[in-house]
């Protein structure tokens, strides 16, 4: 948008400049030629009217042939309204040319001639009596600037004055959709984020407030979302306790064994429904964190439980994000690892913008297709890694917790075997 802004500004600026330059020109050469006239007809009028001889003006036997000079005939009668018929007209110098000298007397030196004219003018007037005069005047020397209409320093100092102006101009109509975007990609991650100052021309300002009253709209229904899940599965707590007592009084063993089986799936349906409302509400502050810490504690506390967790040496890496959000991620990807592929192995890697911590396992891994579809709420994969008692919403609880951090998740199937899963952090956040 500020290209486009800047390129429409910069041409129309240029195009008007160079437009006006070229006005300039021609006023400048009519002005210049009304000036050269003005200097005739004052020959003229001086000629007229007292009858000297005046250098550059003689009379003329007869009218030449010439192009006709309206704007300089119309210019004398108003100067001279007492005289009738006034004609003028350009003749080349040849055909007005004054008569031969008189002869010099013997011994002195003739006259240095001026320099040639390119033309003449011829003007006929009948004076009040009715006597017709024909007069040649020397046209005036042309100024040797009349012909240079455009200046190239004035031409690039214009090209450097608009670029600068539409520059500015282009930076300050974007600026408004500029940060309407950055709040639309905050809005992914944060609902709770404040409102945009509604600034800028009236239609920004209205896409701002319509934005504005969206993020109101979509965190109430976020929140009656929440508050709904979050009344259900504390509502199921209580008969799902009722009915662990009862199952005590079955006699059958094997009966009761998968009864009470199933009532800890749902236990842990319930947890994690009400885990996923919690995150909805929950508003953890951003810190700077060290992920070289964060990710050996955790692999300290998986093995200091007898847990296969492998971590490779890390650099320090300072990031500022949410610790404990990044930490569940964490946990979440290496419980996955431990129970659907027997070990969890845990690396980082730093890049320009973002830290990328990798959990791998040894396990059969997913189906290509089911890689993104894992990631959906209470989506159970087939076959080999299908989870035994999961609830389905684990990753989906992870994925939330990354995009609050402004982060991602991707997974993978590895080569040799097993599952890859990349968590992404930017370096900086907000």
């Amino acid at each position: 948008m500020v290209g486009r802004i800047f390129a429409v500004l910069m041409i129309g600026i240029v195009a008007a400049a160079l437009a006006a330059s070229i006005l300039a020109g021609l006023q400048r050469r009519s002005d210049v030629s009304a000036e050269r006239q003005d200097r005739v007809i004052d020959r003229v009028l001086t000629q007229i009217s007292t009858g000297e001889a005046i250098p550059g003006l003689h009379r003329l036997q007869a009218w030449p042939k010439g192009t006709p000079e309206d704007r300089l005939a119309r210019r004398l009668a108003a100067r001279a309204p007492e005289w009738r018929n006034i004609a003028a007209a350009s003749v080349p110098a040849p055909d007005c040319a004054p008569p031969p000298p008189a002869p010099m007397p013997l011994g002195s030196l003739p006259p240095v001639p001026p320099p040639p004219p390119s033309h003449c003018y011829a003007v006929r007037l009948v004076d009040p009596q009715g006597n017709s005069v024909l007069l040649a005047v020397d046209a005036p020397p042309t100024p040797s600037l009349v012909d240079d209409s455009f200046s190239w320093a004035f031409i690039a100092a214009l090209c450097v004055a608009a670029l600068l102006l539409a520059l500015v101009i282009a930076r300050m109509a974007a600026r408004p959709m500029t940060r309407l975007g950055l709040a639309a990609q905050q809005l992914a991650t944060d609902l709770g984020a404040d409102p945009i100052v509604a600034r800028g021309p009236s239609e920004v300002r209205r896409t701002i407030e319509a934005f504005n009253d969206m993020q109101v709209e979509l965190r109430r229904a976020m929140e009656e979302r929440t508050y709904m899940l979050a009344a259900i599965s504390h509502d199921l707590r209580s008969p799902l306790t009722r009915m662990r007592l009862r199952f005590d009084a079955i006699q059958d063993a094997t009966l009761r064994d998968k009864l009470i089986e199933d009532a800890w799936i749902m236990d842990g349906l319930i947890e994690e429904g009400l885990d996923l409302a919690r995150l909805s509400r929950s508003v953890e502050p951003f810190e700077r964190v060290d992920i070289r810490a964060l990710v050996t504690s955790l692999c300290e506390d998986a093995q200091d439980v007898g847990q296969p967790v492998r971590f490779s040496t890390l650099p320090p890496m300072i990031v500022r994000t949410r610790p404990e959000a990044l930490r569940r991620i964490l946990t979440n990807l290496v419980e996955n690892a431990l129970a659907y592929g027997n070990e969890a192995d845990l690396s980082a890697t730093i890049a320009a913008d973002s830290v990328s911590i990798e959990v791998r396992d040894t396990g059969p891994g997913i189906a290509a297709e089911a890689l993104t579809k894992v990631f959906e709420p209470f989506h159970r994969v087939d076959g080999a890694r299908a989870p035994a008692g999961g609830t389905g919403l684990g990753l989906t609880i992870a994925r939330l917790l990354a995009q609050k951090i402004g982060g991602s998740i991707s997974l993978k199937n590895r080569a040799g075997g097993g599952l890859s899963a990349t968590v992404t952090v930017p370096l900086t956040s907000s």
